[in-house]
Parts: C-alpha cells; sequence; structure tokens
C-alpha cells in the first residue's frame, strides 16, 4: 500500500499529538511493576503514577535515587535525570557549603571557623552568612550569653527576663512570689471587689 506525502503529514502529525497528549485509556493498565498506578486526569488523558522505586512514562525504569544507599551526601538532594530512550540517571543539588557530583567536597566557608560556641550548631545561609541553633541555655548570635529562662522557672503564664546573673519573673494578675507560683489570696485583700456578698479565693482569682 502506498503512501501519499499529505498522508505521511497527517500520520506524523497524529503520533506527535498522540505522545502530547499522553496515552489515551487505562485499560488495559500500561503502568509496570507493584505500587505503580494508572489514572485519568479532567481533560480524559491517562498517566502513570509510579511508585518511589520506579520512573518514566510508564514506570519502567528503576528510580536512579531510590537504589537503597544514600546518592548525595553531607544533605544533597537527589534528582531524577532523564534522556531520550536511555534509563535515567541522576543528579545531586549541593547544599551551601558543599560542591561535586555527590556533595562531597568542602567549600571554604564562614563556619569553618567555629563561630558558635558553648556547644552551638553552625548553618549557612550563603558561604559568608550564617546562624547558630544554641544548646538549652544558651542564646545570642554566637550562643556567648547565658538563657537562665530556658528552664521556664517562671509559671502560670508569667514572663520570664534573663538577667545577668538569674532571671526576674513578672507575673500574671492573681499571683506572686520569685517564681510566681504563689496564689494571691484576693478575699484577704482590702480591694477585694465583694461588699455584701461573701468572697471565696479561688486559684489566681476569686469569685
Amino acid at each position: 500500500m502506498r503512501f501519499k506525502h499529505r498522508d505521511l503529514i497527517v500520520l506524523v502529525l497524529c503520533a506527535v499529538l498522540g505522545s502530547a497528549l499522553g496515552f489515551r485509556s487505562c485499560s488495559p493498565d500500561p503502568c509496570k511493576h507493584f505500587g505503580s498506578t494508572c489514572k485519568t486526569d479532567k481533560a480524559g488523558n491517562s498517566y502513570c503514577d509510579c511508585s518511589p522505586d520506579y520512573v518514566g512514562e510508564y514506570c519502567q525504569y528503576k528510580n536512579p535515587c531510590n537504589t537503597g544507599e544514600q546518592k548525595c551526601l553531607n544533605g544533597g538532594t537527589c534528582n531524577v535525570l532523564f534522556s531520550n530512550n536511555q534509563p535515567p540517571t541522576f543528579q545531586c543539588t549541593c547544599p551551601v557549603g558543599f560542591t561535586a557530583s555527590l556533595c562531597e567536597v568542602p567549600v571554604e566557608n564562614v563556619c569553618d571557623s567555629s563561630p558558635c560556641r558553648n556547644g552551638g550548631s553552625c548553618h549557612l545561609s550563603s558561604l559568608s552568612r550564617y546562624t547558630c541553633t544554641c544548646p538549652l541555655g544558651w542564646k545570642g548570635k554566637t550562643c556567648e550569653e547565658p538563657d537562665n529562662c530556658s528552664s521556664q522557672p517562671c509559671r502560670n503564664g508569667a514572663t520570664c527576663t534573663s538577667l545577668g546573673k538569674g532571671y526576674r519573673c513578672s507575673c500574671k494578675p492573681g499571683f506572686n512570689g520569685p517564681n510566681c507560683n504563689i496564689d494571691v489570696n484576693e478575699c484577704q485583700d482590702s480591694w477585694n471587689n465583694c461588699v455584701h456578698g461573701r468572697c471565696i479565693n479561688t486559684y489566681g482569682s476569686y469569685k
């Protein structure tokens, strides 16, 4: 059977449009491997929703980022790379401070000088900027300042202010004492609002 030039153009266009729109039906199921699911979107185009172990249009390839071994080091992110008619490969996106194909090579940065004190952890926002995560009991940009409020000594919703060698609690109404743990007996105060009734003290208040 002979095709005219016009018929050949039509066949090529149909093939291109068909691949651009995805496959038409989930019957029979074209998706490979256990855990993959064939789904159909609102436009009527079907596609394969692959399990984490497989990738590709029909989930036909093993996921190179999920082989059971760590690909990218030092917190790097593994990304799947596709090429025409070839099994996929992977590429690492490295965090600040590391480079090379597997993020295995450290780059000189401000955290190398260990600016975070008293056991604090240094985290890069760029090669020249950092933040410190301080351990319990310390605060400040470089964890240099004692945090005397870290043990939450102020009770009953009080506000704690860390001082050089101690702390100060600002108590809410109804409580007093160094740690705001003492209930104020409003019924014993001369300013209570009970004029003709009997005052009953409650925890943190009265009625």
